[in-house]
């Protein structure tokens, strides 16, 4: 083999492109592509352990902003103009335990969200925008709400968002849209690209370089925007970590 050509190769070999874990912020982002369709019910959660008091009967309807229940002294609000279906009788109840179905009169985008809401801190709130395609947008969606499990019956065990759009937006069944929803910034994390980290759900690897070693090393993952991903443990701030991930670096081969 040609002396100049084993050189170039082992200089190429030996050039590894790095980047260091920093700390910033991000905001938890989801985009998926879905049709416009007739609303499901939707639920309502515990925001907190306590004694819930409910406000309304079933049946009854109600208008956004109207205080359907306590837990304990934190108030239980509709989203939006809506329709109870049913209501859990007074007592004590834990954090997320479902409250409320409600039904909504118009339409939504009904997303499947069981990663992104994974990655979420125990106390999030959800914006939403979608654009019909070749349509209306962006505009902002009415509300975000947790569907109802018994109304995802291909998998009653995944988590559905439905993004609700204004009874007054002019909108049709079975129209495309492309849905961006967004949870409140989190701040001084620690972030990587995605493209440096083989695995996107809870865990996954990276290359960690150091004293000219490369090692692959195992991270906990957190909420991610697209472009981002938080690390929540593995490493720390200032790591040096290969930009080519694990499984794709042929030159480990």
């Amino acid at each position: 083999m040609d002396e100049n050509f084993e050189s170039n190769e082992k200089n190429q070999e030996d050039t590894v492109k790095t980047i260091k874990v920093e700390r910033g912020s991000l905001t938890p982002t989801l985009s998926m592509k879905c049709s416009v369709g007739k609303s499901l019910p939707f639920i309502i959660v515990a925001p907190q352990r306590g004694v819930f008091t409910p406000s309304v009967q079933s049946n009854a309807k109600v208008t956004a902003g109207t205080v359907i229940g306590k837990v304990d002294e934190m108030e239980v609000i509709a989203p939006v103009d809506s329709t109870i279906i049913s209501v859990e009788k007074e007592g004590e109840y834990p954090k997320n335990y479902p409250l409320f179905e409600l039904q909504y009169s118009g339409f939504s985008l009904d997303v499947e969200a069981e990663k992104f809401m994974k990655s979420l801190p125990q106390d999030f709130s959800l914006e939403a925008k979608y654009q019909i395609e070749d349509g209306i947008g962006p505009t902002n969606a009415s509300a975000v709400v947790l569907s109802s499990n018994r109304e995802n019956l291909e998998n009653s065990t995944m988590i559905h968002l439905q993004c609700l759009i204004d009874m007054d937006t002019e909108v049709r069944d079975g129209e495309l849209a492309t849905v961006v929803i967004t949870a409140k910034t989190k701040k001084d994390v620690l972030l990587l690209p995605v493209s440096v980290v083989a695995g996107r759900e809870e865990q996954g690897s990276v290359t960690l370089i150091s004293e000219g070693e490369k090692k692959e090393t195992q991270v906990e993952l957190g909420a991610s925007d697209g472009a981002y991903v938080e690390i929540i443990s593995g490493l720390k701030e200032g790591d040096e970590i290969c930009a080519i991930p694990p499984n794709l670096d042929l030159r480990d081969n």
